[in-house]
Formats: C-alpha cells, structure tokens, sequence
C-alpha cells in the first residue's frame, strides 16, 4: 500500500494570484499598524538588487502574491491578514524544486516584524517580532537530528546505486537496500513523534494543525489521535486555515464508513463518457476501487475483481475503477495489461466532488491503496477495506444473495 501524498496550500501558491509591487523605496518601519496590518521589513547578505516575492492568503481568503523590489539590499512588505499565516518567501530561484536555497517558509503575524536573509541559505532566514515563528523554529530544532540522518541516508542509498551501477545487482546490494530502508522507516517514525510530540503539548500554537495536517496527509496518524488532538486545539488554531482542513479530513473520515451514504460523484470514464454515482440509485450495486498503475497489491486485487465482475455484472454488479495515476499513458496501459476495461474506468483527476472544493482522496477518505467501497441500491456502503482482504471481499458480496 502506499501513502497518499496530497499539499493543497502549495499547489495554489501558483494559481489566480492577487499581484502587487512595493515601490522602489528605502523601507522605514511603521510607528503604528492597522487593525489585521503586518509589515515586514528586512535584508539580504549577498544581494542588493532584484526583486523578492512573498505568497500567503490574506484577511479575506484571497491569495497574494506580493513582489518587492530590493533597495541595497533593503525591503518591505505589507499587508492585511486575520491571523498567524503560513506563507512561503521566494528569492532568486536556483532550480525548480522544492528545496531551493533561496525559498523559505515563514509566518506571519499582524504584527510589525523583522526579517534576516542571507542569498543561498533562505532555510537560515530569522524573522522576529513573531511568536508563531518562534514556535516554528523551536519545532525546526527539535527536529534539526532528523534531518541530519535523512541527509546521510541519502548518501548511503547513492553509494548502493553507485555499487549497483558499476558491479550489478547481488545479494549484498539487496541485503543494504532493505536495511537501509529499515533506517529510513525508524526515520519517518522518529519525525512523527517530533511533530506529535508538539502539536500534543502545544494547543494554543497556530503550528499545531499544520503539523497534524501534514502528518495525516502522510498516512501517519490514527483517525482517533488526529480527532482528539484536534478538539484539544485553542479556538484559534482549531477555526486557522489549516485548523479548517483538518476538520474536514475528521468529517470525512466520519462519513466514509459502513453504514453511511456514500458522497456524490460527477466524472469522465476513459471514452470520456460522462457518469455519476446518482445513476445507479435503485438500479445497481456499486463497488468502487480505488488504485494506481504502481501499487503491486492494486494489481493483484484487479485478478479478483474481474473475476467478481464475471460473476455479479449481470445480476446487477457495477465496478469503477479510479485511478490515482496522473499520467493517461501510463493508465491506460495499465488497464488494458490487466483486462479491466469491460468497467468504468476513471482517473481522480476527471472527477468533481464539492465543487472542487474537496479532492477525491479526501472526500471519499482514501488513506491508502488499493481501497474497496461497496454500496447499496440505495447508496449505502455496506462494505470498506483499505488494502487485499479477498475473504472479506467475497462474502460481502455472496451476502447481498445477488
């Protein structure tokens, strides 16, 4: 099974931005501020032109994205927000990914703050004058050990692929791949109990549901650890941005379960043929399988499923398939390997849920892959397993007596 890896505030940070440019000035600090009014004011070592730019959801929702042109060195920043906000500072980008030198998070106060960046190493910027940012950093220290045995870890795997490349593949190259991904997994054990550990202790902090955001989005917490760590949360953080999203997820969770309606769906199958869940209301039983082209597991389950499919289509059995694929290529060779095709077929991508407010994998709380759902005529699920589980499978459906 394989963890879902889903980050919507970034995936926006590049869409429908409000642009705005702070004029070629020497920054002054503001005396006083407006209700909801932060201001940043700061600068670079190593660079004194340019421009550097600061995205971030203001006071209404709406995001910004704010450029500022450096003077000497020098700039500022303002703007209107309601509360602590996460928001991403970009600089003179070196290459497209996520760890750039000159990209950094920071939050935001309203609050007149100060900020130290040095050109290369926007991971070391240290912004003062907010208490968020504090308790972000004093998480990032904590965490600092972690990131030093990923680093090494790195270059062990580099050096297994090295020996591969030169001498070929043998025992002891397999014998070093699984121990170090035992390393690897005792890794992703550690940074979660770094991350639980202060989101646990730390209810009043605007950094607590980020972290339980992105530990759940990891497939790293029990629904009854993220569920009571979020009711512990101060109203603050429980009502933020991210506070929002995690009790979504918990509603979700709740509602995707035996005995529950299933939530509505609108796609497009692989011959672009248009359907909804709605269709099949008093017509048929429903079994939704949630896979992708990578998962192994996914791809045995499918041998058993064209065999149910055979079985049950004609008493009443429809199947659709949702495929987390992001590549079309690539899933259509899929289902046609595995001789799926006589059902629908769609990828997550070709779906509207909740006026696209929602994703697939959150609406339907798909945690891991493959994920079985069966409903009712009435739209009732009547059955749910993340993962194989053949026995279960077959005597849910020898049940409905089909």
């Amino acid at each position: 099974m394989r963890r879902i890896i889903v980050f919507v505030l970034l995936m926006h940070f590049f869409c429908r931005a409000q642009v705005s440019a702070q004029k070629d000035v020497q920054p002054k600090k503001p005396s006083i501020l407006a209700k909801n009014e932060f201001v940043i004011t700061g600068k670079i070592i190593g660079r004194d032109t340019g421009n550097l730019v600061l995205l971030y959801y203001d006071k209404t929702g709406k995001f910004v994205k704010d450029t500022t042109v450096l003077n000497q060195g020098a700039f500022i920043f303002k703007g209107l927000i309601s509360e602590p906000t996460r928001a991403q500072l970009i600089g003179d980008l070196k290459a497209t990914r996520m760890n750039d030198p000159n990209k950094t998070d920071v939050f935001l106060e309203p609050a007149s703050m100060q900020l130290e960046l040095i050109e290369g190493s926007f991971l070391k910027a240290k912004l003062s004058g907010s208490k968020t940012q504090t308790e972000f950093d004093a998480f990032h220290q904590t965490e600092e050990r972690c990131r030093f045995i990923s680093d090494s870890l790195k270059v062990e795997r580099a050096e297994i692929l090295e020996t591969i490349k030169n001498q070929g593949k043998s025992a002891e190259t397999d014998k070093r791949f699984s121990n170090l991904n035992a390393k690897y997994a005792a890794l992703n054990n550690k940074k979660n109990k770094v991350a639980i550990d202060f989101f646990t202790t730390h209810p009043d902090s605007y950094v607590s549901p980020l972290l339980m955001w992105d530990a759940d989005d990891k497939d790293q917490l029990t629904y009854e650890l993220i569920k009571s760590s979020y009711n512990k949360l101060s109203d603050g953080p429980k009502n933020s941005l991210y506070g929002k999203l995690i009790d979504k997820k918990i509603k979700a969770k709740e509602g995707v379960v035996v005995g529950n309606a299933l939530p509505g769906l609108v796609a497009r199958d692989m011959n672009g043929k248009v359907f909804s869940l709605e269709q099949f209301k008093d017509k048929n039983y429903v079994l939704l399988d949630f896979w992708h082209e990578a998962c192994g597991p996914c791809r045995v389950q499918s041998k058993q499923l064209k065999k149910l499919y055979g079985l049950y289509q004609a008493k009443g059995l429809e199947i659709i398939s949702i495929s987390w694929d992001s590549d079309e290529t690539i899933w259509k060779k899929a289902v046609k390997e595995d001789g799926i095709g006589a059902w629908y077929n769609m990828m997550m991508k070709d779906a509207e849920v909740s006026n696209g407010e929602t994703s697939v994998t959150t609406r339907f709380n798909i945690q891991a892959f493959p994920t079985i759902i069966l409903v009712d005529k009435k739209g009732i699920i009547l059955y749910r397993n993340d993962g194989i589980d053949e026995k279960g499978l077959d005597a849910a459906l020898a049940s409905l007596r089909l």
